[in-house]
């Protein structure tokens, strides 16, 4: 009933709501086709359309339901501990019209010579992404670990004076450069503490009306 110019009570229901969260429905063609009967049923909402590189609708014969699609340009994750590369897919090259076309190409009639739904959706996954990676390869990047907000060039100069005295002790074994060093290391020990309690407190003040960025 999206098509229609006059939208039946569900219709109009589904409407407000997406309104409320300022959502945009994507699909604007068909999706589901019969001898007596076009419609717009199967929908993809997104609340941030810059990140929507293109979506559409490719009518492979599956079912009466044709397939729909969205790509989204998201923004590289931090490398998690201990990781620097990421993966990705590259959309430079990429053609909308040539992707539908291979996605129709496809044997999708092998899907449905399947009986065992776990096995059909491997197969499904399985064509549907053999031709993403003609058309939008996988990638991968290196990438450096997100660092932490609060730190501070001069908690970094005090960390980096610790761990020369560390450095210093350990090569001459002298006391006095131990002590030195166990001075150091306390004191920075106590402003990381309080940077951090700082830093989270300003913050916290800052978004004290922002539920979503507290």
């Amino acid at each position: 009933m999206l098509l229609s110019s006059l939208n039946n009570v569900n219709t109009q229901a589904l409407l407000n709501i997406t309104d409320i969260y300022s959502l945009k429905q994507l699909i604007n063609e068909p999706t589901r086709e019969t001898p007596v009967s076009t419609t717009l049923i199967d929908v993809i909402f997104a609340s941030h359309l810059d990140n929507v590189s293109c979506s559409g609708v490719s009518h492979v014969g599956i079912s009466y339901h044709s397939l729909i699609h969205v790509f989204s340009n998201i923004s590289l994750p931090s490398a998690v501990k201990g990781s620097s590369t990421v993966s990705y897919r590259q959309f430079k090259n990429f053609d909308h019209n040539r992707f539908r076309s291979d996605i129709l190409a496809q044997s999708w009639a092998d899907v449905m010579g399947i009986d065992n739904p776990n096995e059909m959706w491997l197969k499904w996954r399985s064509l549907f992404l053999e031709v993403c990676d003609l058309h939008a390869p996988l990638c991968t990047k290196h990438v450096r670990a997100s660092k932490s907000s609060w730190i501070t060039s001069e908690l970094k100069n005090l960390m980096y004076q610790r761990d020369r005295l560390k450095i210093k002790a350990l090569r001459t074994g002298n006391p006095s450069n131990w002590s030195n060093f166990k001075t150091l290391h306390n004191e920075v020990n106590n402003a990381v503490k309080n940077v951090k309690k700082s830093y989270y407190y300003k913050t916290f003040e800052t978004y004290n009306e922002n539920s979503c960025k507290t």
